[in-house]
């Protein structure tokens, strides 16, 4: 027996499987990814906190996304060149001010600083049973609402300790930049916003 998480039947919207919400697989994945392993991202990034609200378009080799950012929030870019915005409490949370300029004289004039990763996640590659079992429809329900794609070997994964949302980290960039960790689960004091 699999013992990958279900997310029970599906719904079809015209004829194809409908996408999950973010709390439907934080309820069939949360747990299941606190009894993993703990994986520290060990990659410096180049940031800039935003002075204006905007939306940002980050396109992967598999995937586009859209977020809004408001005064306060960070401009990443990635590891690919891709940029991503994050809120400025989750990026305090999980990045700490390296006090180096950026490694380019052109990302230095957009503003972006080099910063080191503090973050952790509690991770999980997926395979393709557990793909085609828990996302039929390619993707899922991002916190901030817009579809993320998901495919085999890809990483879903959850903050630790705050285990407050589910993200994807494709398979690529998850490599370059996570390495396991020591740390396990910290068990049941972690609690979700979805619980």
């Amino acid at each position: 027996m699999n013992d990958e998480p279900f997310l029970g039947a599906w719904r079809m919207a015209d004829g194809k499987p409908e996408i999950p919400s973010q709390a439907a697989v934080f309820a069939a994945w949360g747990e299941r990814l606190q009894r993993g392993r703990v994986y520290a991202k060990n990659a410096k990034i180049h940031a800039k906190c935003a002075a204006v609200s905007g939306t940002l378009e980050t396109i992967t080799k598999r995937s586009k996304i859209s977020k809004a950012y408001k005064p306060g929030d960070y401009i990443v870019q990635g590891i690919e060149g891709e940029r991503y915005c994050v809120d400025g409490d989750v990026f305090h949370e999980r990045y700490a001010h390296a006090f180096e300029p950026a490694e380019s004289k052109a990302l230095q004039a957009e503003g972006f600083r080099l910063y080191s990763a503090t973050g952790r996640v509690w991770a999980h590659q997926l395979d393709e049973e557990a793909c085609a079992r828990s996302f039929p429809a390619g993707s899922f329900m991002a916190a901030w609402g817009e579809p993320m794609a998901v495919a085999p070997r890809d990483w879903i994964v959850t903050p630790h300790p705050t285990a407050n949302e589910i993200y994807r980290i494709e398979v690529d960039a998850f490599s370059a930049t996570y390495k396991r960790s020591e740390e396990r689960r910290v068990g049941k004091e972690c609690r979700s916003r979805w619980s």
